[in-house]
């Protein structure tokens, strides 16, 4: 549904605001396939946690409706839809004989499957100004941006196999079966990225993220200190995107400005 409703809502900005009507402010539309991974886990007082699992680079999607305010500045809202995968050859975690599903575990290689869905507000810089561009020249903009909203997904952890005497692989989930509600934790992001502007009215799209999620269990396993405590653990989510910026408007043609993903003149 929040898919849906960003390309209806882009679809009636398009129509409502045909190119070069709104000027220098203008509305952008960004598809940005990427790859992404968990880095690492950590406590409230920064204490870095030994990775439990061999975390998998694997797909993910952003869809971000933006506008441009100024010669320097963007804000937005973005949607990624993401997959996290990993593995352990031999479970050895914190939360066994401390979380109810981890009361026994057999030693087998086990793995987990997370599906999560963001959507957070954003405001992003530019370095260089949005100057006036040659038609056959091509410009790279960089810039650093922030953002923040909410995250939800649904995880869970398997054995590779069924072991001797069960009926299933499955050893925790959560957001199905037989625990319905998803998990749900705010999101905080940063990263640092580039447009390469080319003559054509679309641009290449390159950035990389770091995504803090307010939550231990991305991973499908809870984190204990040794005393048997949770110790409400952050994850840390890397992510490289490479996509295409189409502006939804021409830029204004005053002064001697431009923004970098417009329509060359």
């Amino acid at each position: 549904m929040l898919l849906t409703g960003l390309i209806l809502c882009c679809s009636g900005i398009a129509k409502s605001n045909p190119p070069g009507e709104i000027g220098q402010n203008q509305w952008i539309i960004s598809f940005q396939p990427g790859i992404n991974r968990i880095f690492t886990e950590f406590t409230p007082s920064l204490s870095f946690l030994e990775n439990e699992f061999s975390h998998d680079p694997t797909f993910s999607f952003d869809l971000a409706l933006s506008h441009t305010l100024g010669k320097h500045w963007e804000t937005g809202a973005n949607l990624t839809l993401s997959k996290l995968k990993g593995s352990s050859e031999l479970p050895d975690f914190s939360a066994f004989g401390n979380h109810a599903a981890f009361l026994s575990l057999y030693q087998a290689p086990v793995n987990y499957e997370t599906e999560s869905k963001s959507l957070y507000a954003f405001i992003r810089y530019y370095f260089r100004e949005f100057i006036s561009l040659s038609k056959n020249n091509i410009r790279i903009d960089p810039f650093v941006e922030m953002g923040i909203g909410g995250n939800q997904f649904k995880t869970q952890l398997n054995y590779d196999e069924v072991p001797a005497g069960e009926d299933s692989p499955n050893i925790f989930k959560k957001g199905q079966g037989y625990n319905p509600l998803p998990g749900s934790s705010a999101q905080y992001t940063t990263g640092a990225g580039t447009l390469i502007n080319f003559k054509h009215n679309w641009n290449l799209f390159l950035s990389f993220n770091l995504d803090l999620i307010n939550s231990d269990v991305m991973d499908a396993v809870h984190n204990y200190t040794s005393k048997g405590d949770r110790n409400h653990a952050k994850t840390l989510i890397t992510r490289l995107k490479v996509g295409v910026t189409v502006p939804l408007s021409n830029p204004v043609q005053q002064s001697n400005y431009y923004m970098p993903w417009a329509p060359g003149r």
